[in-house]
């Protein structure tokens, strides 16, 4: 759907879990989001469907979770276990 990963540092998720966050930033016709763009994603599904392809796998690395998302889970099941 969206081959550049680009991120962001982001305020409202930092202070949520008390340390410095990057989120996901989408790119379309070159506006950034913080979220992907409805439009975006339709493409994408009707790509795929329409394209007569199988699905191929773009790489054979293996993924692995960025930090600030380990993070910013690691403190969310902190302030989750606080509320309760």
């Amino acid at each position: 759907m969206a081959l550049e990963v680009k991120e962001s540092s982001c305020k409202e998720c930092g202070d949520l879990c008390g340390d410095s966050v990057d989120c996901r930033v989408w790119v379309q016709d070159g506006i950034e989001y913080t979220e992907p763009p409805k439009s975006m994603i339709i493409n994408a599904i009707l790509k795929e469907v329409y394209s007569g392809h199988g699905s191929i796998p773009l790489s054979n690395e293996k993924y692995e979770l960025p930090q600030n998302l380990i993070t910013q889970h690691s403190q969310s099941k902190i302030l989750f276990k606080c509320l309760m």
